[in-house]
């Protein structure tokens, strides 16, 4: 009983003792990354082909809009 006593006395000494008093300091503030060029990949083709879809839908859209407001203009 003795020995568990003191164990545990020495277990706590230690810890209070390896116990920092002071936070460690703020590291210092990095530069900003310089942004990378971007590489080519094999799906480049494939993302373009979806942007030029993309713009030619919004020009769709656009034109129907425009229609669906004539017809509104001329009552129908």
């Amino acid at each position: 009983m003795r020995i568990a006593r003191l164990s545990i006395l020495v277990l706590a000494t230690l810890s209070v003792s390896c116990a920092r008093s002071t936070p460690p300091p703020a590291p210092a503030p990095a530069e900003p990354a310089k942004p990378e060029e971007r590489q080519k990949t094999v799906i480049d083709a494939q993302l373009k082909a979806i942007d030029k879809a993309k713009a030619v839908q919004d020009t769709v859209d656009q034109q129907k809009k425009d229609m669906d407001k004539k017809l509104e203009d001329a009552g129908g």
